[in-house]
């Protein structure tokens, strides 16, 4: 097992981690207040809330996906299967996986799979 991306797929997913605890309060913190919309206030300002609160439940989806993908990835390592491409089973380059810490596939699997409109 590489040390090196253990400790690096780690540290992303401690600091992916954090940022969802900070955003699940500050989503928390402004659900609340969003909740009970002044209808008789201004519009501007209750779109402007919701919008808030949407941006901020986006991001909470993706950092939720991050850590998922991230987590995947510290299993893979620990079974030896990190750095294979899932569908085609071939090692997927260096460069890649420094770019993109958790891919499971490799660049030409990663293609056949958006233009099938997959993942």
């Amino acid at each position: 097992m590489d040390k090196t991306t253990e400790a690096r797929i780690q540290a992303e997913l401690d600091d992916v981690l954090s940022r969802l605890r900070q955003l699940g309060q500050a989503v928390a913190i402004e659900g609340g207040v969003t909740d009970s919309l002044d209808l008789a206030g201004d519009l501007f300002d209750n779109a402007q809330a919701v919008e808030t609160r949407e941006l901020g439940q986006l991001g909470v989806a993706r950092l939720t996906e991050r850590a998922r993908r991230l987590k995947t990835a510290l299993a893979r390592l620990q079974e030896g299967a990190f750095g294979r491409c899932d569908d085609c089973g071939k090692p997927i380059p260096p460069a890649r996986l420094r770019a993109i810490l958790g891919v499971t596939t490799c660049v030409v699997c990663q293609e056949a799979l958006e233009k099938a409109g997959g993942r």
